[in-house]
């Protein structure tokens, strides 16, 4: 995957956008706030079910946008050019993040076990960063040597995470975010 030289490097997942209007602005405004013309966003999934309702949905949004398709995701993969992505993957994503603490391997996934994909990829994952989870309760999680990130907008108060600011959670830091602290699990 090609990536720029971005600004910043956010997540989210499940933004469900057809759902409502006030869900639906409420996304945008933190989008807005938080993101700029060279950041990059990774979608994980479930942009919307609807796609009449999402056809250009991403067009007007600053940066440049990834998707990950989610189960909720049923439009066919030319109609995801359309909404304003640049580019999109079926299941999952590996990235190398350099950072001062060391460099991670990180999965951007809808689910949080994206087991086809992982099977083939280099180990040790120091991090999974995923979606899909609406009911569980810690958002930040390890296990065995692996921490997971649950991103889905609603629980971030409709904020996207920036890769940092994911890293920083599972290093122990407390991370400000929209004047909420955000902590890790530790």
């Amino acid at each position: 995957m090609k990536v720029s030289n971005p600004t910043k490097v956010f997540v989210t997942s499940d933004l469900h956008l057809d759902r409502d209007e006030i869900r639906k602005e409420q996304i945008i405004s933190g989008w807005k706030e938080r993101i700029s013309e060279s950041d990059i966003i990774f979608v994980l999934g479930d942009v919307c079910d609807n796609l009449k309702k999402c056809k250009h949905i991403f067009n007007n949004l600053p940066g440049e946008i990834f998707l990950v398709k989610g189960n909720h995701d049923h439009f066919s993969n030319g109609h995801i050019f359309d909404m304003g992505v640049s580019q999109y993957e079926t299941d999952a994503i590996l990235l190398y993040v350099s950072h001062p603490y060391r460099t991670f391997r990180i999965i951007l996934s809808h689910k949080p076990f994206p087991m086809r994909r992982i099977r083939n990829m280099p180990k040790p994952i120091n991090i999974v960063v995923h979606g899909h989870n609406h009911r569980q309760r810690k958002l930040v999680r390890k296990v065995n040597n692996t921490f997971y990130v649950n991103v889905i907008t609603d629980k971030w108060d409709y904020w996207p995470l920036t890769l940092d600011e994911i890293i920083r959670i599972v290093n122990g830091e407390k991370v400000l975010i929209n004047g909420k602290h955000l902590i890790n699990i530790t």
